[in-house]
């Protein structure tokens, strides 16, 4: 999507608190919208669609969100609405009395440094969904992959994690944010002036892709990833074909908390092939 004329019709991630009250705002940004959720609908996607925005606003955004929430559910009921603002976490701060303006999303997504089991299920048994992401934090010992430094098989344990502590999702800001660097010549592997760091200096943060001359070039940190989601895929399977507690039991083997966890791949192949032999079970 081209980035619009006037940038409030469509990025609502970085719109100023009184940008929403602005009375062009709301038609300008819907009418980006229709076209895209149009065809969407056309195609019968609209149920893999959401509508993100307000990215880690704070309590001073909260009644302009929900402002926007409300007019974005009348126009498209059928595409929830999601967030990472902070409500999620003014929740946990507070969870018997939740701030002002909280309630009108569909979907939270805290860092998973913040997610909590208890207030996300009590969220989930109203409708909602909760995800959770990394970017340049949480730092150690949580585990992450955005960074080159980090052990590589954190982007992995993350799969398992996002299953063990019932995540509906895993979101991750960026894989291509190549800063304006060249293609990289394959025939070469040294690339001294190649840029890897993200805004806040972290290396590799929001790089999980890499420009060829005419392909995109993946990373080892992407394969972890992926195989990450293969393996949450494996523990559903288990879970549907041995029971939820057997496949948690095996998640316990290498989880014992958020911040302790193996990384030890020898460990994680281990319980691998015990999902394995729980999804072949007669």
């Amino acid at each position: 999507m081209p980035p619009p004329k006037d940038p409030r019709a469509l990025w609502v991630c970085y719109t100023p608190p009184a940008a929403t009250e602005d009375p062009a705002f709301y038609p300008a940004f819907k009418a980006r919208l229709d076209p895209y959720v149009a065809e969407l609908r056309k195609h019968g996607l609209q149920k893999f669609a959401y509508l993100y925005g307000f990215d880690e606003r704070q309590k001073e955004y909260y009644k302009g969100i929900d402002d926007l929430w409300r007019k974005l559910k009348a126009d498209f009921p059928d595409i929830p609405v999601m967030t990472t603002a902070m409500m999620y976490r003014d929740m946990a701060k507070n969870p018997t009395n939740p701030p002002p303006y909280t309630l009108t999303t569909d979907w939270y997504c805290p860092l998973t440094s913040v997610y909590k089991p208890e207030l996300s299920e009590k969220l989930r048994q109203q409708g909602k969904q909760v995800w959770w992401y990394t970017c340049c934090g949480p730092t150690y010992p949580y585990a992450n992959m955005a960074s080159l430094e980090y052990p590589w098989i954190e982007g992995r344990i993350l799969g398992w994690m996002t299953h063990l502590y019932r995540a509906d999702g895993f979101l991750f800001w960026h894989v291509n944010y190549w800063h304006g660097n060249p293609c990289l010549d394959e025939s070469d592997t040294f690339f001294p002036d190649w840029h890897t760091y993200s805004g806040l200096h972290m290396p590799g943060d929001g790089i999980f892709l890499y420009p060829g001359k005419d392909h995109v070039l993946p990373s080892i940190r992407l394969a972890q990833v992926r195989d990450g989601v293969e393996d949450y895929e494996w523990l559903q399977l288990a879970a549907a074909k041995a029971g939820a507690a057997k496949a948690d039991a095996e998640s316990r083997t290498l989880i014992e908390s958020m911040t302790k966890y193996t990384r030890d791949p020898a460990a994680l192949r281990a319980a691998r092939t015990r999902l394995a032999a729980l999804i072949d079970r007669k």
